[in-house]
């Protein structure tokens, strides 16, 4: 359950980094130095790395878990 719950939070992260690089895009238009939008594009870099991570790592199957035939010839 606490791998779920790491993947909504990192999931979270990408969407507010997206709206901070937006955000960065728009300030960058009216004026405002371009290091803001670079900073913007590590900051989503850094989330959407995280996300992938999480992710793989919730397909992972853990000791003791229970998964069906079906399931284990999908993930080989």
């Amino acid at each position: 359950m606490t791998v779920r719950i790491s993947t909504v939070i990192s999931a979270v992260g990408v969407l507010a980094a997206t709206v901070l690089l937006v955000g960065a895009v728009l300030q960058y238009r009216d004026g405002a130095s371009p290091l803001w939008v670079v900073l913007g594009g590590v900051i989503l870099l850094s989330a959407a790395l995280t996300l992938v991570g999480d992710v793989r790592h919730s397909r992972r199957r853990l000791p003791g878990e229970w998964r069906t035939e079906e399931q284990d010839a999908i993930s080989d």
